[in-house]
């Protein structure tokens, strides 16, 4: 039995949805077409509906979409926190049709990741459920209202923005808003042919050094001392807080493998040298980092190497938190990229990183993919102006902010504004560290004129 509620007042208005489930046999999905809107233009075309961020359809941010009309912004929102619920308003030609789904497919990664072909072909969904119990029942509070064009939805969304901060509070204390500074040592182009004297694929490097030989290795540790060193040179020119290593494994199996992500499965010329090159950045009062996988770096019966992921948060809490670990005793490392932590749209569990923010309190966690529900603990990554710098985020955490790379960004003086207009609001500009690129110049720019946060 289905039934619906309405109420309203001045510019919004709330629907409530209550099911009862009189059957010996559990609902697993329900979808319910609430209500039509139909523009005052008649079958005029309608905007765009726009999403914020990933919230797993409520279950890790308050869910809600804006349709932004001439004169007004239409909101529609899921009153509860914690619970999902999707919301879709599809265009009929004539209006909106507004419905809500109490079921998702999260789309997981593949348990085992041999190839970047076979990582797309076997990505793997599962239906996430809001059942209904056997003579049980649910409730869907919805409320849909207009603002001004033009005008953040926080004030209307407020009494949900608290309720969401209240479940998951900030723990995240990270003050220094300067820019980090992002080293790449090696470079495995697509279809590159196997390089015996060079077998990670090491940036730098004359193609007559072999890495396997005594004189070879002298060599690398010279040249990455080098580098190291000219880094440390611009990441004081940048007025940087430090830097994050993305390949310190070298990317030797790649494909299948981009990153290793495992600090303690260096090569033997890296090995060697690794406590020398690091400290060289804190030596300096830099901060240093590197990037990390959840996936765990497994073995084939034949040698194979592969990443495996797993299902189990605690699992992958464990993995991470080893790694997190190893590179905090021998290199003070605090500073962590996540790489590959799930679909865009559904991310490993928030908890994962509210647990290791807990247990380390004086590192930053910067995740690839996230939701709403990761801003309270981490600074989430971004590569483009557009997928970057969640607003929703500050509207629920004052000192919320995303970590951009710029290495993607146009050199424009429309991108060296926004830069600013992030900088300024506090998120932090991620610059290529090992050599002046002119995006570095906008990020100087940019940081200068926030007067250097």
């Amino acid at each position: 039995m289905v039934s619906c509620s309405f109420a309203g007042s001045g510019d919004r208005f709330d629907a409530t949805v209550s099911v009862q489930n009189r059957t010996q046999l559990s609902i697993r999905e329900i979808v319910i077409h609430l209500f039509g809107l139909t523009p005052p233009s008649g079958g005029a075309e309608l905007p765009p509906v726009i999403r914020p961020k990933s919230s797993k359809s409520g279950l890790e941010g308050p869910d809600f979409i804006t349709i932004p009309y001439p004169a007004a912004t239409l909101i529609i929102a899921n009153k509860q926190v914690g619970k999902l619920l999707g919301i879709t308003a599809q265009n009929t030609g004539n209006g909106l049709d507004v419905a809500v789904d109490s079921a998702a497919n999260a789309v997981l990664l593949p348990i085992e990741e041999r190839s970047r072909e076979e990582h797309e072909f076997k990505a793997r969904q599962e239906l996430v459920s809001r059942q209904i119990a056997p003579m049980g029942s649910d409730t869907y509070p919805l409320t849909v209202g207009f603002i001004p064009a033009g005008e953040s939805p926080a004030a209307f969304l407020s009494g949900l923005l608290a309720r969401f901060a209240r479940q998951n509070h900030p723990i995240l204390n990270w003050t220094d808003r300067r820019a980090i500074g992002e080293l790449v040592l090696a470079g495995h182009a697509k279809g590159a042919p196997p390089n015996p004297r060079n077998p990670r694929y090491w940036l730098f490097l004359k193609p007559s050094v072999d890495v396997n030989s005594e004189e070879g290795r002298a060599e690398f540790r010279r040249v990455m001392l080098k580098t190291a060193d000219d880094t440390v040179a611009n990441l004081k020119k940048m007025n940087a807080q430090g830097v994050i290593v993305w390949d310190m494994e070298g990317e030797e199996f790649r494909p299948p493998i981009s990153y290793i992500g495992d600090p303690r499965h260096l090569p033997p010329e890296m090995q060697a040298i690794a406590d020398e090159f690091m400290k060289r950045f804190t030596s300096a009062g830099l901060r240093c980092g590197m990037t990390l996988r959840p996936q765990r770096l497994m073995t084939t019966p034949s040698g194979e190497l592969y990443q495996r992921n797993s299902d189990d948060p605690e699992d992958v809490i464990s993995n991470l938190d080893e790694k997190i670990g190893y590179a905090q005793q021998r290199w003070r490392c605090t500073l962590f990229y996540v790489d590959s932590t799930g679909d865009q749209n559904w991310p490993l569990p928030a908890t994962i990183f509210r647990t290791l923010a807990t247990r380390h309190r004086d590192i930053l966690l910067i995740p690839e993919s996230s939701t709403i529900a990761y801003y309270a603990a981490s600074a989430p990554y971004c590569s483009s102006i557009e997928r970057c710098a969640a607003p929703e985020a500050r509207w629920i955490y004052e000192r919320a902010f995303s970590l951009l790379s710029v290495n993607l960004i146009p050199v424009s003086p429309q991108s060296e504004q926004v830069l600013f207009d992030l900088t300024r609001a506090g998120d932090v500009l991620a610059f290529p560290a090992w050599y002046n690129d002119r995006r570095n110049t906008m990020v100087f720019r940019a940081y200068e004129r926030a007067g250097g946060r």
